[in-house]
């Protein structure tokens, strides 16, 4: 998402949408802090008065998929052993 401000003062710039900490913010091109507003509304600090570009970037984390695979895999593999294991039982008698 990538905005034009036109500011008088410092001010916030709030973007009425979820608030989320994949989301990555700059400023005239410079990293800024994400901010949460209003409890579940994302903003930014505008520091400066003047014309401003603000660009809104997402990062979708990782982690939870890496969670969701790696007990995907574990399942499975647990399914497979107890498959043989039944199946050699049932060779043996």
């Amino acid at each position: 998402v990538v905005l034009s401000a036109n500011t008088k003062s410092p001010t916030v710039l709030l973007l009425n949408d979820k608030y989320d900490a994949g989301w990555k913010v700059t400023v005239d091109g410079q990293p800024a802090k994400l901010m949460r507003a209003n409890y579940i509304v994302r903003a930014v600090h505008l520091p400066t008065a003047g014309d401003h570009k603000v660009e809104f970037t997402f990062e979708a984390p990782l982690l939870r998929l890496y969670i969701s695979l790696s007990g995907a895999v574990l399942g499975s593999l647990l399914l497979g052993y107890i498959y043989f294991i039944k199946r050699r039982k049932a060779a043996l008698s």
